[in-house]
């Protein structure tokens, strides 16, 4: 029986939810909050991931507006680098 349970995850699943009937409060409250533990570490890693993606497109967008208005200096006048890159006067100064 115990083989059986650790195999298929939903009868291992079904097989806990009876367990917790028998529970005392104590016993069910001291899981609920593991599991609210565990929920909000992971929503905390979700959101970790997400910042670091979200970071990582703003790095790539900037270097792309920056290699853009190193190309356009060459030919093309200020305003036109700002209008089309949207940096200001002094980020492409110092390229």
């Amino acid at each position: 029986m115990e083989n059986l349970i650790d195999h298929d995850f939903i009868i291992k699943k079904a097989f806990y939810a009876l367990d917790q009937a028998s529970w005392s409060e104590k016993e069910l409250n001291t899981y609920e909050k593991m599991i609210k533990t565990k929920m909000d570490h992971l929503a905390v890693e979700e959101q970790k991931i997400m910042d670091a993606e979200a970071k990582g497109a703003a790095r790539g967008e900037a270097k792309q507006k920056i290699s853009i208005a190193k190309k356009m200096l060459e030919n093309k006048p200020l305003d036109k680098i700002i209008d089309f890159t949207g940096l200001t006067e002094k980020e492409i100064e110092q390229l």
